[in-house]
């Protein structure tokens, strides 16, 4: 399993990289620290928003 969540944030870090360009620490940070559960929510959110901070907001809530 932390080997597939490991695929899922390179996989994932790719798409926000060439979505948004280059990623900030901060995004970095969250991707290191998230769930397989949260990788994956974050991957089928990323063509619904416009910017990273509107696609961690959705994650958290805030």
């Amino acid at each position: 399993a932390e080997g597939r969540a490991e695929g899922e944030t390179v996989a994932l870090r790719r798409l926000l990289a060439q979505r948004f360009g280059d990623l900030p620490d901060w995004v970095e940070e969250r991707l290191a620290e998230a769930s397989a559960s949260q990788l994956a929510t974050w991957s089928t959110q990323i063509l619904e928003v416009t910017s990273l901070a509107a696609l961690f907001e959705v994650e958290t809530g805030l």
